[in-house]
């Protein structure tokens, strides 16, 4: 039998083709409008990414599936196979029609290029009526049809590619499919895609997540409480850096804008005068680097003077501009996510002192 001389009715022959194992096996239509819905909602509550790998696994499995009812029938070459899918695509109705640009197999040595034109993608055309035009191809199940039928018949896993779109403002689709040695990593990232997710894991993952982000604000709720309350109780900033270094068990240095120690805990007063030096000479070897980005950045930052000396920093403000600095010290351990939130509660609370000390200079 020849691919050329088959018209649609012995198409959808093969399309109908019991399958062996299941002799009750039926076949459903679905309005593509209805498709297109579907595709829509799992947008909306997969999101891009994820709706793209159940839509890939969605068409590679009917692809796979129609395959295996293709090579049942006999062929005068196997070859002929490669006509079959688009035919085959075209008749399930993902396609208006399909022109095979190029149509190439050794199927004793495992090598394909299989190249074609997708014109009216009910894919495409459903997405540019739920969401517009899109930056990225968005026919995966076609493009997962592909794959999963050229790798049933060659034997060999074949990855099909959009390379134009019409729901990115292309004429047609097209799709370029080649086994995944041939596409020499150009399509390494899209593999992922056809591998099941395991949505228990990635709950399990966002849960522990969500845990630690939990117990990061409790943290920073107690250190704003015992902050607050030594303004409150109008202590000095050695007692700051004593509640920060408590909380934190890291050194803390609180220092004026020029890098001169104010006070500090969790380290010798000695050798916290020694770190200050040191960060003022890493200024100065980094002015441009350093210097100018705590002077107009209000950012926290992150600085790595030496191995041994590594400090979170963020300024303390009084009346919008920089006065001081308040810092961590890491020379064995490294920063963690909360650090920052503490850090940045111990420089508002200098800030607080230092402004009713103004004030209290101003009356006085």
């Amino acid at each position: 039998m020849k691919a050329d001389e088959l018209d649609l009715t012995q198409i959808y022959k093969i399309s109908t083709l019991h399958n062996q194992d299941d002799p009750q096996e039926r076949m459903v239509t679905i309005p593509t409008a209805a498709i297109g819905m579907l595709r829509h909602e799992l947008i909306k509550t997969l999101g891009l990414e994820r709706t793209k790998g159940f839509l890939l696994r969605h068409g590679w499995h009917c692809g796979v599936k129609d395959a295996q009812k293709a090579l049942e029938m006999d062929w005068d070459n196997k070859k002929e196979l490669l006509y079959v899918g688009p035919k085959m695509h075209t008749l399930h109705g993902y396609l208006e029609e399909a022109e095979l640009l190029v149509a190439e197999a050794d199927f004793s040595n495992g090598w394909m290029h299989h190249e074609a034109i997708w014109k009216n993608s009910y894919e495409a055309e459903e997405h540019l009526k739920k969401f517009g035009p899109s930056n990225d191809p968005v026919c995966h199940t076609l493009v997962g049809y592909a794959s999963g039928y050229l790798s049933t018949i060659l034997g060999k896993k074949v990855i099909a590619k959009e390379i134009e779109c019409k729901a990115m403002g292309h004429k047609h689709c097209h799709a370029v499919c080649r086994t995944v040695e041939e596409w020499n990593g150009e399509i390494d990232n899209e593999l992922k895609f056809y591998e099941a997710d395991n949505i228990i894991g990635e709950l399990d993952q966002t849960f522990e997540k969500l845990k630690i982000e939990r117990d990061n604000f409790s943290r920073a709720y107690v250190v704003h409480q015992k902050l607050m309350e030594e303004v409150l109780k109008e202590h000095d900033l050695s007692s700051i850096a004593k509640v920060l270094h408590q909380i934190s068990k890291l050194p803390v240095f609180i220092e004026d804008v020029n890098v001169q120690l104010i006070a500090a805990s969790g380290i010798p007063e000695q050798e916290a005068s020694l770190f200050s030096e040191k960060l003022k000479k890493c200024f100065h070897k980094n002015r441009q680097k350093y210097s100018d980005s705590l002077k107009y950045s209000k950012q926290t930052l992150f600085l790595n003077c030496s191995p041994e000396h590594k400090r979170m920093i963020t300024p303390i403000y009084l009346h919008r501009k920089i006065v001081g600095y308040c810092s961590f010290l890491y020379r064995e351990t490294v920063p963690q996510e909360v650090d920052k939130l503490i850090l940045e509660h111990g420089a508002l609370a200098c800030s607080l002192y230092l402004l009713n000390e103004r004030t209290r200079f101003n009356t006085e």
